[in-house]
């Protein structure tokens, strides 16, 4: 069993992974294309990556840091969610979003 799904439902549990999936986004290099994306967890046919945009895409409107939902089937995007920092409150929407991801998973959509 993953560790995923042995904290079923336990938002601190999954604070703590994105925090630590953050520390990693900010330590990794940036890729050919200047992204920098890192996977947070993994639900059967759904994952939700932690991505931060290329600096030539930046804007003051547009937030550098992505938190998105995709479908391992399709490869297609759920949800997403974006913010300039990962502050307390930011923090808090992300888990919000992460837990969601994992109960629609659990759905079999």
């Amino acid at each position: 069993m993953d560790r995923w799904h042995r904290a079923k439902n336990d938002n601190e549990w999954i604070e703590r992974e994105l925090i630590r999936a953050y520390m990693k986004l900010e330590l990794m290099a940036p890729d050919d294309n200047d992204c920098r994306a890192v996977a947070v967890g993994q639900f059967g046919r759904i994952e939700v990556r932690l991505m931060d945009l290329p600096r030539n895409r930046r804007t003051p409107s547009v937030p550098p840091l992505w938190l998105e939902v995709f479908s391992c089937y399709d490869g297609g995007p759920i949800d997403s969610y974006g913010c300039f920092v990962l502050g307390e409150k930011e923090l808090a929407a992300a888990v919000e979003m992460i837990s969601d991801a994992q109960r629609y998973a659990e759905s079999d959509f």
